[in-house]
């Protein structure tokens, strides 16, 4: 049986807004991956905040490489 998991998501008219959705190519349990992107509008960054989700971002990319 195969399952495929889901992205739940609610922009409420915030500026979020889905422009990719599909399921991932490798399969790592009973459950299919999915991957999707999205545009989001900010008004004002936070630099401190947006270099600290960066280096999450990089540091996941070097955990699972190139693939996720």
């Amino acid at each position: 049986m195969n399952r495929t998991d889901r992205i739940l998501w609610n922009s409420a008219g915030q500026g979020v807004t889905q422009i990719f959705y599909d399921i991932a190519d490798y399969k790592i349990s009973e459950h299919r991956p999915v991957v999707s992107y999205f545009t989001v509008q900010v008004k004002k960054i936070d630099k401190e905040k947006r270099d600290k989700v960066v280096r999450q971002v990089y540091d996941v990319r070097n955990r699972w490489g190139e693939n996720i």
